[in-house]
């Protein structure tokens, strides 16, 4: 009998698998959360979606996109159309550095949706992040020199 009660507490003290899933749920919202409003913080691409073509996966991707208070750093894939005198000469990739303007966020419903734009050393781009709860992530580029690109992957902590 002794032995049944101490094992019927110590199950009624563990946690459920679902409490467990929701607790670890709203750990990353508030990380989430906190990554996005101090504007610091790196997007992962894990597929890109061209405009023309189909989408990409990658495996352990180092196509990122750091954001780090008004600049912002990007090294993507690019597979799309290029314009002017950006077409077929460079090295194909959105690889650009530059400080962020028009900066914007906004808290919706179920997600953010963070937008700036960048202006490089030969183009201007807008990007547009839309931003889950839980850290999923979406971006789309627009340039003034190339088609327009989307990319779907994760935000996380800027590593050292």
């Amino acid at each position: 009998l002794l032995f049944f009660l101490i094992t019927l507490s110590s199950f009624a003290q563990s946690k459920s698998k679902k409490e467990l899933k929701e607790e670890t749920r709203k750990q990353q919202i508030a990380r989430t959360d906190s990554l996005v409003n101090s504007r610091a913080f790196v997007f992962v691409a894990s597929t890109v979606l061209p405009q023309v073509g189909r989408s990409l996966h990658f495996a352990g991707s180092s196509y990122t996109v750091k954001v780090v208070n008004d600049s912002v750093f990007c090294s993507l894939p690019f597979y799309g159309r290029a314009y002017g005198s950006s077409s077929y000469g460079g090295d194909g990739g959105m690889e650009f550095i530059g400080k962020a303007d028009d900066m914007t966020l906004l808290k919706k419903r179920k997600s953010y949706l963070f937008k700036c734009s960048v202006k490089g050393e030969s183009d201007t781009y807008k990007l547009f992040f839309n931003i889950g709860f839980e850290g999923s992530a979406s971006l789309a580029i627009s340039s003034t020199n190339r088609s327009s690109i989307s990319y779907h992957g994760d935000i996380d902590v800027i590593s050292k």
